[in-house]
């Protein structure tokens, strides 16, 4: 509760486009309101090719405590449940996923609901460490098959089989890439569930980093796999609070609109043949995970 007002006051802001989940909006019912701020793709620190491995996994394994911590994965859980539901798919392709991100949470929660999932984990950069532990972790839960490819893949030209998801990390993408990731799903008639937990608001540009800096500086031994360099970077020399923040900053600023996303699928060949939902979740504590949701429309063939 301590760190649920923490964020509170860094992402409570006013919903930018609201919808009931899982209403389709080919079209929207009333125009999304643009953020005050523009769009500004400045660079991230843990996303510059310099940036060593070993560092941008301590990075991302702390971003993933963040995000256990604070279980914004309560909220996205039900939405994936009837997009399942909704498509017949029974396989879950992550894409960008860090350390492994709430997913693997979310898997078990879906389990718990009676609808068991395979999950495969994928990145540009695959943390093979952090996918190994959680895939002992699933060894013995029943109906959390889980797996992870050790190559690089690329969310814009991805072949896989099953539902696509991104979990906080659409916008590292330029638009331009953005689109292809869209295009891509649309091409081989994939679902696609994005979520975002950054939003471009004066509150969340000036209270975010600070607290997330904290965040990542309380939670250094809670990242799992333990490393002795994760606290030595966190704690000693504090590199990873510092970047954290910087880097959450540059998130907020580049975080797409509602109204950006809802462009960006207008402009794509073919996005009649989705059903796309576009809409806020307000956790009950405070803040909004941002979803864009894509899939296949009734009769057509699915991926599957």
């Amino acid at each position: 509760h301590f760190f649920g007002s923490l964020f509170f006051l860094c992402v409570h802001i006013p919903t930018q486009w609201q919808t009931h989940p899982m209403q389709s909006c080919t079209h929207p019912r009333r125009s999304p309101r643009q953020p005050l701020l523009p769009r500004i793709h400045l660079f991230e620190i843990h996303d510059l090719p310099q940036c060593p491995e070993t560092f941008r996994h301590c990075v991302t394994g702390a971003l993933t405590a963040m995000w256990h911590t604070l279980r914004f994965y309560d909220q996205i859980t039900p939405i994936l449940e009837t997009v399942l539901k909704r498509t017949g798919s029974r396989v879950i392709v992550d894409l960008a996923s860090g350390s492994g991100g709430p997913l693997p949470a979310i898997q078990r929660s879906l389990a718990q609901r009676g609808l068991p999932v395979k999950v495969i984990l994928t990145d540009l950069v695959p943390d093979l460490a952090a996918y190994e532990r959680v895939k002992g972790g699933r060894a013995e839960d029943s109906g959390c098959e889980l797996e992870y490819l050790p190559v690089s893949v690329d969310a814009t030209a991805c072949t896989m089989k099953g539902m696509r998801t991104i979990f906080g990390a659409f916008h590292h993408f330029p638009e331009a890439l953005a689109r292809r990731v869209f295009q891509n799903a649309l091409r081989t008639r994939s679902p696609i569930a994005i979520f975002e937990v950054t939003e471009r608001s004066l509150f969340n540009l000036l209270l975010g980093p600070p607290i997330c800096s904290l965040l990542s500086f309380v939670l250094a031994p809670f990242v799992r796999p333990f490393s002795w360099r994760q606290l030595l970077l966190s704690w000693v020399i504090p590199v990873v609070p510092f970047v954290i923040g910087f880097d959450g900053l540059i998130s907020h600023l580049r975080t797409y609109s509602s109204a950006e996303v809802w462009g960006m699928v207008r402009s794509l060949e073919g996005y009649e043949e989705f059903e796309w939902e576009i809409g806020t979740k307000r956790i009950w504590w405070g803040p909004n995970v941002v979803y864009y949701i894509g899939y296949p429309k009734a009769g057509s063939k699915n991926s599957e």
